[in-house]
């Protein structure tokens, strides 16, 4: 299962088969900029994520994003913004 901040308050049933709609809603943000442009390589890179299969883990119960990249807590450095999607299946 895997299911994003923005789904919480959806039904619990929302699992990776619902990746074209995260990856629609994530499409969303950029073509309306409700985001921060300086996220957009960060969105495209969870979305190209979503499209080769289920979040990684290793980083708890979501998976994070910076400068385009996944990357780890440890590697999460406060010059640049970063993007967390969430994996609902780590924490039920």
């Amino acid at each position: 299962m895997c299911m994003a901040i923005s789904n919480l308050q959806r039904d619990r049933e929302y699992t990776c088969k619902d990746v074209p709609g995260r990856v629609w809603e994530l499409q969303q943000m950029l073509d309306v900029k409700l985001v921060d442009p300086k996220q957009e390589p960060n969105i495209r890179c969870a979305m190209e994520v979503y499209r080769k299969g289920p979040l990684p883990g290793g980083t708890g119960p979501f998976t994070m994003f910076q400068d385009g990249k996944v990357i780890t807590i440890r590697q999460l450095h406060r010059s640049s913004p970063f993007w967390l999607e969430l994996r609902i299946a780590a924490i039920l």
